[in-house]
């Protein structure tokens, strides 16, 4: 008896509620287990959704605004263009030659520009006396470099060029000076280089055509 009249509950709930048919589903199941019907309706939810989206974005923004204005007042910046939210000063920058808007920055800023490409912090130096300044006077606080993951997984990550700054930056620095800089070492390498251009000639007279080949 029992059983009957909740099949009969849930048949006059789905009548009632045939406009939303994920609700129908959701009383339906709450009536047949014998638990009390909910008041949460799903529409309720899809327009708490289609509310919460547009709030929590302009939250964002609101706090990346004001955390942005806070943390240049507590921290020297170089002055510089106008920051947006997430994209930085990159609406300022031209698709080509952004060396002569970098160059419209010192006008109106100075040697040292601060702009924010999206999320990433970046200085322009726009005179030789602001890089050897920063780049040689300072160089153990600005002679770092960014890791790329595309050169890390071919391999490229141990090249001295791209190298980050550090303990081992230093070493590779020593060992290319002692092999590259020191006249013993460069006096060492005359005669391979000296076996090396014959063996080339010889190639060449024998077999002209097949230059690449002896090139490689």
């Amino acid at each position: 008896m029992r059983r009957s009249g909740r099949r009969a509950l849930a048949v006059n709930l789905k009548s009632n509620f045939c406009e939303s048919k994920h609700g129908v589903h959701t009383i339906v199941a709450t009536a047949e287990t014998g638990r009390r019907p909910s008041l949460w309706h799903p529409g309720v939810n899809v327009a708490f959704g289609s509310m919460s989206a547009p709030l929590l974005l302009a939250l964002a923004v609101v706090f990346y605004v004001a955390w942005t204005h806070l943390s240049s007042r507590l921290i020297r910046l170089p002055p510089g263009p106008s920051r947006l939210p997430f994209i930085g000063s990159v609406h300022h920058l031209p698709l080509e030659y952004q060396h002569k808007r970098f160059f419209q920055f010192a006008k109106e800023y100075g040697d040292v520009v601060y702009i924010q490409l999206f999320g990433r912090p970046s200085a322009v130096l726009n005179s030789l006396p602001a890089a050897q300044d920063l780049l040689e006077k300072r160089s153990s606080k600005y002679s770092d470099r960014p890791r790329f993951t595309l050169t890390a997984e071919m391999g490229f990550d141990l090249a001295m060029s791209i190298m980050p700054y550090g303990d081992q930056w230093r070493r590779h620095r020593k060992w290319f000076a002692a092999a590259f800089l020191d006249k013993k070492a460069l006096d060492s390498y005359v005669p391979i280089q000296q076996r090396e251009t014959h063996k080339l000639l010889a190639g060449l007279l024998e077999s002209p055509d097949a230059f690449p080949a002896h090139v490689k």
